[in-house]
């Protein structure tokens, strides 16, 4: 258990937990950019940026008792969806765990983690397409243009309140990002 471990489960109690896979990868990504210190490495995949490394860890803390992991059925066509929950053992070490987190890494998640919480219940659509955008963004593509590339790959229209909310929650983390690098 490393201190990326630590972070993720301690996003995830602050969360409250996860429902969704995909919703938790976006989260973990945000958070990330939002200078939260994980250590996932994203690609981007069909539903936006996505962490290999992420998904594996979810499964090990599962299999090590520290997460639950709950299905819930949605109709034929979109079959089950995933969520995450700390379990009691995972409470405990955190609260083992929190009187050793250096000062520095307790900033850290103190600044980093709110603007994630606070995009905990949007739609895990708006988040795909948010984190779509700053992934571009990332890359390095202008505003524009990562927007046109995240218009193209997601089949989204531009003038959907879906497309203009991601555009706004994009557009928040990436000039706090850019104002924190200063």
């Amino acid at each position: 258990m490393g201190p990326t471990d630590y972070v993720l489960l301690e996003l995830l109690n602050r969360l409250g937990g996860v429902q969704g896979r995909k919703k938790l990868q976006k989260l973990v990504y945000i958070a990330k950019l939002d200078g939260v210190p994980l250590e996932d490495d994203f690609f981007f995949h069909h539903y936006g940026p996505y962490s290999c490394g992420l998904a594996a860890r979810v499964d090990q803390l599962v299999e090590t008792g520290l997460l639950t992991e709950n299905t819930r059925h949605l109709s034929i066509a979109d079959g089950v969806e995933y969520g995450y929950q700390l379990t009691e053992k995972a409470r405990s070490f955190l609260n083992d765990v929190q009187k050793e987190v250096p000062p520095t890494l307790q900033r850290s998640l103190d600044s980093g983690f709110p603007p994630t919480i606070a995009l905990k219940d949007r739609d895990v659509f708006q988040l795909e397409l948010a984190a779509t955008l700053l992934y571009w963004l990332e890359k390095g593509h202008p505003w524009e243009e990562a927007e046109g590339i995240t218009q193209q790959r997601k089949n989204a229209d531009l003038n959907s309140t879906a497309f203009k909310e991601a555009k706004l929650i994009a557009k928040d983390i990436w000039e706090t990002r850019k104002s924190s690098e200063c």
